[in-house]
């Protein structure tokens, strides 16, 4: 036994250094690819034209003047990344972009986005593997300009070792080296430490609730959908074709009661009254959402600007990011910010719910109710109501979470799921006769949040049915958060910019765009949850120990 646990150990750590290497080489090799080491390949780019831009002073000084600002290249060369100076320091963070095509046939799935953050003089921005001709490059911004430059591409077939050695960074390698092995050593460890807990369950403990994870994995799952259909949307005219229009609705409508479903899922497991510290509650909270936050919006902030910044900069942008709640790359954050804001509410809420009464309950969930119709139904005569309460935002949604899993609602389950459908029905009505949905798809939408109560209750009534899949529910939900945090940059970042054609058929770029994003989301997810993740929170629960061994030693002293 003691001969298979020091192969185990050691298979382990041969894991981690090789999943290390080959991190660091694929790195490597995408930079030497792109150009970078080759700058004697470098050559000037001179605009042939622009849009939305005034330039003066010989070139150098481009002022912004209207929504779409951009400067057209036209090339033979392969480009592998562009290199930007300013003259002077940017006053302002601003996005920048890059559109790629061949004959001018510039498309919505064939473009790049990036940011640059405030101070920024030197830029670095990679174009996607490719053959182009055609460019569009916009920073969205004024800006006064040193100098734009193309750095040819280094085909794969005449990439050297030794260009990939040059490119290999030793300081990224050893703090990758140290969190892979580490992670590879904590997952053997966890290993045995599963199977102990495993054990335990059998023997006794509080049954888990299936129907939870169902959602949970199917909220996760309509998040990617959302985001493939708002760039669906903006490859085609559907208002033109009603049919089209009023599948693509239904779609809408359905896959946007995520949000909903999200916040009252944490309703329905933060607020039901239990004996537990600000200080458990808080050290729970920090190890499942914000710790993966963190690490995540990092991926965001760094690896998505095309600025050159030292450590002291990016430390700067970093924490600014997460104290504004608001990461630029990564707009689909908003909605674990709001929930962090749900956070602070939980412990004073579940002091007023724990004695409510069924009646109470029930006069609750039917003023927030009515609320959301009062403001949903507004927007068809464009009314901006003088009044307004909490209760008819994100803090009565999660409240309706509560509600919804209460004992009591179990009497109602086909009222809501009827309900879902006539939210959808009249949604979808509503939004065929403005010809626009923007005004009745939002989360907080009476038709959106009739839909997500609709879900939740179908999901209780198959709880029989989930019970016999609840492993494998079990294993999806574990990952769901870290999936909803980092498929946006599989999505946009990967899939898009050149993975999924333009002239895919529409139905078979949903489903193969979806299939790929869920994929490859999850395989991210798993991979940094057990890589980074875990080896942090490690780290922070045994710094956090030491401290706390060290005062109680001190006051032993004292005392």
């Amino acid at each position: 036994m003691k001969k298979k646990n020091k192969w185990k150990w050691a298979a382990a750590l041969v894991l981690g250094i090789v999943l290390a290497v080959l991190f660091e080489g694929i790195i490597a090799l995408y930079r030497v690819n792109r150009g970078y080491g080759n700058e004697k390949t470098a050559f000037p780019l001179a605009a042939e034209s622009g849009n939305d831009y005034v330039v003066g002073e010989n070139g150098t000084v481009w002022i912004k003047t209207g929504i779409q600002p951009f400067m057209l290249f036209h090339l033979q060369e392969d480009l592998g990344h562009i290199h930007i100076r300013f003259k002077e320091p940017l006053a302002q963070e601003m996005d920048i972009s890059c559109y790629y095509a061949q004959s001018d046939a510039f498309h919505v799935l064939q473009q790049k986005n990036a940011y640059l953050v405030e101070g920024t003089t030197e830029a670095y921005f990679s174009v996607p593997y490719g053959t182009w001709d055609s460019y569009r490059l916009g920073i969205d911004g004024d800006f006064i300009l040193e100098s734009i430059e193309g750095v040819k591409s280094v085909p794969f077939s005449q990439i050297r070792a030794e260009q990939v050695l040059s490119q290999a960074n030793g300081v990224r390698f050893i703090l990758i080296l140290f969190l892979f092995v580490c992670g590879s050593l904590f997952l053997a460890a966890k290993g045995e430490e599963g199977k102990k807990a495993g054990k335990a369950r059998e023997s006794g403990g509080k049954p888990r609730v299936v129907y939870m994870d169902g959602i949970r994995v199917f909220a996760t799952f309509m998040v990617i959908v959302v985001h493939v259909w708002g760039v669906l949307e903006k490859m085609s005219v559907l208002q033109e074709q009603k049919g089209v229009y009023f599948l693509f609705l239904i779609g809408q409508f359905i896959s946007i009661s995520c949000n909903p479903l999200f916040f009252m899922l944490s309703g329905a497991l933060l607020l039901p009254w239990r004996e537990e510290s600000l200080s458990v509650f808080v050290q729970k909270r920090l190890a499942k959402v914000v710790l993966p936050l963190l690490v995540y919006g990092g991926v965001y902030i760094i690896l998505l600007s095309a600025s050159q910044a030292s450590v002291q900069e990016w430390t700067i942008v970093y924490v600014l990011s997460m104290l504004r709640g608001s990461v630029r790359m990564a707009p689909h954050l908003w909605m674990v910010f709001e929930l962090l804001a749900m956070y602070v509410l939980v412990l004073p809420l579940r002091g007023l719910l724990k004695n409510a009464s069924e009646q109470t309950e029930k006069l609750l969930t039917l003023f927030i109710l009515v609320l959301m119709t009062v403001y949903s139904v507004s927007h068809y005569w464009r009314l901006d109501l003088a009044f307004s309460t909490f209760l008819s935002g994100w803090t009565g949604v999660f409240l309706l979470g509560y509600l919804m899993n209460r004992s009591w609602m179990r009497r109602y389950d086909r009222l809501w799921m009827m309900g879902g459908v006539l939210g959808l029905v009249l949604g979808v009505a509503f939004s065929m006769t403005a010809g626009s949905s923007n005004r009745y798809v939002f989360g907080t939408s009476i038709f959106v949040l009739l839909i997500a109560c609709g879900i939740y209750s179908a999901f209780f009534c198959l709880e029989a049915y989930l019970q016999k899949i609840k492993g494998l529910l079990l294993f999806l939900g574990k990952y769901s958060y870290s999936v909803l945090l980092i498929h946006w940059f599989v999505l946009y970042d990967i899939l898009f910019i050149q993975g999924m054609s333009p002239l895919m058929p529409k139905v078979f770029f949903v489903l193969l765009s979806v299939s790929l994003c869920s994929l490859l989301s999850f395989v991210f997810a798993v991979f940094t949850d057990h890589m980074v993740i875990a080896v942090l929170e490690r780290g922070i629960s045994q710094a956090a120990g030491a401290v706390r061994r060290l005062f109680k030693r001190r006051e032993a002293v004292r005392g």
